[in-house]
């Protein structure tokens, strides 16, 4: 119990300091994470940065599927164990979890080697590269997740968000420096090496946090407990990164490299939108999961609602700054990528529909709808992806952005919908001034 109440204790007292934090980190993650993606496009070609955004977003999508959803799974479980007062079972957790992670790096690992020997040129030259890079991508999104759970803000978010996107280019420019140049499978390499190295202290810092807060309880596997909603988690978590990085694949498909360069900088500029929203729901989706748990529909709501105001505001401002700075923002890629200006406020239409709708995502996946949000998300992907590969043909990056952000809306408004019908919840900006109302009330 006394670990029970350490855990507690921690909820209570840090959490208007761990949002300060996480919305610091998070919105200096983004302009660094900007700039580390113009630093590349300075430093690459406008066809090999094009490549080198095909391989990038093709790794972040290759380690959705091998991270089997544990990078949101933790998020529930942990909270969840530890508020029952069992702590072996949310030491249990993330053991499940690692096993995971450690088989899914290795079927990846594995099928690479194969691929190599079937895949299209662009990426034959260099497909380990970006095994590699996705694999540091699942361990990372793992790590992170269970430092998110446990509230350790700067352990979670300040390699990866912060340091990584320092590092990476400087190590690029290093190797230009000492004349071996750069290409796109360089690039990838880069990347992973550096985020590698980050990646080692994260797992030490989740020893040291992890005996801290569950004491010294032996670890126990709930594999029924958690197998049930784990396929869901997994599934939505699939279908999310498909949709937020698909598009720059299936560009990078149909179209030639300049123009894949053009859609991924409009595609980075256009996420900063999406800024407060993931830093918000980054810190509360573990509070969520506990009020849940507790039944406290009161205080869940009330979460939601300063939530989706604060996150409204500040997106609405950053999505007028776009029109007004949107050229002079691609150029700092490359002066040829201003042609994606169009591209960019379609993107952030979108992005700015999903803010306004609050954090839908995070809540269905904190509570007990997992199963239905993944089901909205397939569907909506499927309508994408069905879009794209209709519309790229005739209207180029135009027509991703538009089955882009299509999806966005239809899914954002599907599961509001379905919030407030069966669960009385409502996280978009809408409950401000039309509640969600329980049966009976």
């Amino acid at each position: 119990m006394m670990a029970v109440s350490r855990f507690k204790l921690l909820l209570g007292n840090r959490l208007l300091s761990t949002g300060l934090i996480s919305l610091v980190i998070k919105v200096a993650g983004a302009g660094l994470s900007y700039l580390m993606f113009v630093a590349f496009a300075r430093m690459l070609s406008a066809e090999d940065y094009g490549v080198f955004a095909f391989s990038f977003n093709l790794a972040i999508v290759i380690s959705a599927f091998a991270g089997f959803g544990y990078s949101t799974a933790i998020l529930r479980y942990w909270p969840q164990y530890m508020a029952q007062g069992r702590p072996e079972y949310a030491k249990g957790v993330i053991r499940m979890g690692s096993m995971l992670s450690f088989a899914g790096v290795a079927i990846i690992l594995l099928a690479s080697l194969v691929i190599d020997q079937v895949t299209g040129a662009r990426l034959q030259k260099h497909f380990l590269g970006v095994a590699i890079l996705a694999s540091t991508f699942c361990f990372g999104d793992f790590a992170a997740g269970v430092l998110r759970a446990q509230h350790s803000v700067v352990g979670s978010m300040l390699p990866r968000d912060v340091l990584w996107r320092i590092l990476a280019p400087l190590a690029a420019a290093t190797l230009i420096w000492l004349g071996y140049g750069l290409n796109s499978a360089n690039a990838i390499y880069v990347s992973a090496a550096m985020l590698g190295v980050l990646l080692l202290g994260q797992i030490l810092l989740i020893f040291r946090s992890t005996a801290r807060l569950a004491g010294p309880a032996e670890a126990v596997s709930d594999w029924a407990g958690t197998r049930d909603s784990l396929l869901p988690l997994w599934g939505a978590g699939i279908v999310f990164a498909m949709i937020q990085q698909m598009d720059v694949v299936v560009v990078g498909y149909l179209m030639n490299g300049a123009e894949t360069g053009a859609y991924f900088a409009a595609q980075k500029t256009a996420t900063l939108l999406s800024l407060v929203l993931i830093a918000g729901g980054l810190v509360t989706a573990p509070i969520m999961a506990s009020l849940y748990e507790k039944r406290d529909h009161a205080a869940l709501q009330k979460l939601c609602k300063e939530l989706v105001l604060a996150i409204a505001v500040v997106t609405f401002l950053g999505f007028v700054f776009l029109v007004f700075a949107g050229n002079l923002l691609l150029s700092f890629f490359n002066p040829s990528f201003t042609s994606a200006y169009g591209i960019l406020l379609i993107l952030a239409f979108g992005c700015m529909i999903d803010a306004v709708s609050g954090p839908t995502a995070y809540l269905m996946q904190m509570t007990s709808y997992e199963k239905a949000y993944l089901k909205i998300m397939v569907i909506c992907y499927l309508l994408v992806i069905a879009l794209q590969f209709a519309l790229i043909p005739r209207y180029g990056g135009i027509g991703a952005a538009l089955a882009s952000a299509s999806g966005t809306v239809i899914w954002n408004l599907w599961s509001i919908a379905l919030l407030r019908t069966k669960a009385a919840l409502d996280p978009s900006i809408l409950g401000l001034v039309w509640p969600a109302k329980r049966k009976g009330s």
